[in-house]
C-alpha cells in the first residue's frame, strides 16, 4: 500500500471540491424549459418599451437574443404573443406562445397594479409547467442602514416608460 503525504492529499481534495465549485458557480440553471427565456431580461425589456407593440417586437427579436424557446419542437424560436387583459387599474400581460392552430401554452404573467395615484406595482409570474412552482421575478432595490442586514423593498415602478403606456390617456 502506497502512502500517501497530507500535501497530496490535501492538493487533491483541494482540486476536486475546486472544480465542484466551479461546475455550481457556472450553473444559473432552473433545469427547466424556462431557462430558455429569462424573466429578468422580459422585466427589463417590459422596462424600456415605449409601448406593448414595442415590448412584442423586442422579445422576439433575434438580435436581442432574449427568447430562445421551442416548445413545438420544429427547430425554430416560437413567437410570443402579448395579450393585456385589463380589469379597473390591473393589467394581467399574458405571454403566450401558439403551439398549434388549436392550442397554446402560456409562458408568463405580467402583473402590473396601479396602487395610487403616481404608483405601481409589477411582478412577472413564471407558468409552473415552464418555470417550476413559485417562479416571481419583481424589481427590488436593497437598502442597507448602519450594521443591519440590507433590506429589499419593491420598486415603485410609475416612471418606467411602459407603464406610463399603458396607465396614460388613450
Amino acid at each position: 500500500m502506497k502512502r500517501y503525504s497530507i500535501k497530496t492529499f490535501l492538493l487533491i481534495t483541494s482540486l476536486i471540491g475546486g472544480v465542484m465549485v466551479s461546475h455550481a458557480e457556472e450553473s444559473d440553471s432552473l433545469g427547466m424549459i424556462g431557462d430558455n427565456l429569462d424573466l429578468y431580461a422580459v422585466l427589463e425589456t417590459f422596462r424600456t418599451a415605449e409601448s406593448i407593440e414595442k415590448f412584442e417586437n423586442s422579445l422576439n427579436s433575434p438580435e436581442n437574443k432574449i427568447n430562445n424557446l421551442d416548445l413545438n419542437e420544429d427547430d425554430q424560436i416560437d413567437y410570443i404573443k402579448i395579450i393585456d387583459n385589463v380589469e379597473n387599474d390591473a393589467h394581467a400581460i399574458i405571454l403566450r406562445i401558439d403551439l398549434s392552430e388549436t392550442e397554446s401554452q402560456d409562458i408568463a404573467v405580467i402583473e402590473l397594479e396601479k396602487t395610487g395615484e403616481e404608483n405601481a406595482s409589477i411582478q412577472i409570474v413564471g407558468d409552473e409547467e415552464i418555470y417550476g412552482d413559485d417562479y416571481i421575478v419583481e424589481p427590488l432595490i436593497s437598502v442597507s442602514t448602519g450594521n443591519m442586514p440590507p433590506a429589499f423593498v419593491i420598486l415603485n415602478v410609475w416612471n418606467w416608460t411602459s407603464v406610463r403606456f399603458i396607465f396614460g390617456p388613450t
